[in-house]
């Protein structure tokens, strides 16, 4: 079972039980065996046969505690862990998912007092520790669960899960200080965990940070582009960066009902986040819409299509089908035939579809066009730092006639006009060391 072969120690433990009927551990041993193989139903029938064996053995009631939960069924599941609780009161483990059951049923009082007494009795390891606190969170007593999350941490420092639990602690209380502070080091010590990211950012939000609550949250959105919760947290402190005095003056455009979009639509202050941020957000998203970017030089726009790029304009550049008539790629005849909406002329991720699809271009000719008019654009853009970035999210499934035949490859356009940005940079310090 430990190797992680349940059917065959499944199989050896029911030629050991076939010889040892009575043997209340070999019943126990082959349910545990029957669970890991994902037969909870037959399993059930070993650790009642273990029971009736051994009816104040803690190991038995403990699987058949198990099993219920695996089953859902919860009231004998209930039942099986203050079982184990009264043959077994240093189960730290069994105390805190009973605890937590009875808060969560609202009995409170009882809940901590079973906890109280289990950490009287329980091992002092930090794993001990952390399920206490995690349980006495859970009731929401909230200075025990500091204090064993705090001796958790004492134990064992680099145990992330009660950082982020203590951070949680904290944040429930108030002190949002505190709260931070533990929810960062449970990010460095997790840096991968979208979780643990999000209870940061929704920390910092609550202590008034939200430039920094948008950063953190927009990498926790890249570990888990569907989470809603993150989606909505995001949001929240996108719209609270853009927060401006009119009085101020400046570009700050203001926003029309055709660009406000619906939910998961924002806005972003380029003071704040760069266009890169925002798009690399985007695509961890697989985002469908619109990035309308504003700024003292204009006015640009990147369309994606489920987290690709589709097209792009920033103010120097002509529309893709003005292009294409330029380059003689097309014919005005067959442009106007082929998109039958003028105001589909302008959206460059629009024509590029349709005209894709007509195939009355060649598609290697039209991805090198449209890749280098992205490209400008984003090389144009990426310079930006004054002015509003607004994202329009919409349907893919209406956004577009059909999904695009091109779609580029956004993170390497980013990587690209990124290095190419840098390249100048450097060949302009050169030239003023000169």
């Amino acid at each position: 079972t430990e190797m992680g072969d349940g059917a065959a120690a499944a199989l050896t433990l029911k030629v050991a039980v076939a010889r040892y009927p009575t043997s209340a551990t070999l019943h126990v041993a082959l349910g545990h065996a029957l669970l890991a193989s994902d037969r909870p139903e037959e399993a059930v029938q070993h650790a009642s046969r273990a029971i009736e064996l051994a009816g104040d053995d803690p190991a038995a009631h403990r699987l058949y505690a198990q099993l219920q939960e695996k089953l859902g069924n919860r009231d004998a599941y209930i039942s099986a862990l203050r079982r184990v609780a009264s043959l077994d009161e240093g189960d730290v483990s069994v105390a805190v998912a009973l605890g937590a059951t009875m808060a969560q049923q609202g009995d409170r009082e009882a809940a901590i007092e079973l906890l109280t007494n289990a950490s009287s009795r329980g091992p002092k390891t930090a794993a001990a520790q952390l399920a206490l606190g995690t349980g006495f969170l859970e009731a929401r007593a909230l200075t025990a669960a500091v204090r064993h999350l705090k001796e958790a941490i004492r134990l064992q420092p680099d145990i992330a899960p009660a950082h982020l639990q203590l951070g949680i602690a904290f944040r429930e209380a108030g002190s949002l200080p505190d709260a931070v502070a533990a929810l960062r080091k449970a990010t460095l010590l997790a840096p991968e965990n979208a979780d643990y990211h999000h209870q940061l950012g929704m920390a910092l939000l609550d202590a008034n940070q939200p430039r920094e609550a948008a950063h953190v949250l927009i990498r926790a959105a890249a570990f888990d582009p569907n989470d809603e919760n993150i989606q909505d947290a995001l949001a929240r402190a996108l719209a609270q960066t853009r927060v401006r005095d009119p009085s101020e003056g400046g570009s700050s455009p203001t926003s029309t009902s055709s660009e406000s979009g619906g939910e998961g639509s924002f806005t972003g202050d380029l003071q704040l986040f760069s266009v890169a941020e925002l798009l690399d957000f985007l695509l961890n998203q697989r985002a469908t819409g619109t990035l309308l970017v504003r700024s003292p030089r204009g006015d640009g726009r990147v369309e994606l299509y489920r987290g690709s790029i589709v097209g792009a304009r920033h103010p120097g550049s002509k529309p893709l089908s003005r292009q294409l008539l330029e380059t003689d790629l097309i014919s005005h005849t067959d442009l106007k035939r082929t998109v039958v909406d003028p105001d589909d002329l302008e959206r460059d991720g629009v024509v590029a579809c349709v005209v894709a699809a007509s195939k009355l271009v060649d598609k290697s000719s039209l991805e090198a066009l449209i890749q280098r008019h992205v490209h400008e654009a984003l090389l144009e853009m990426l310079t930006w730092d004054q002015g509003d970035a607004v994202f329009r999210k919409e349907a893919s499934e209406t956004a577009y006639p059909e999904a695009p035949e091109i779609q580029l490859d956004t993170r390497w356009l980013l990587i690209d006009a990124t290095r190419k940005l840098d390249e100048q940079a450097a060949r302009s310090y050169k030239n003023k060391g000169d």
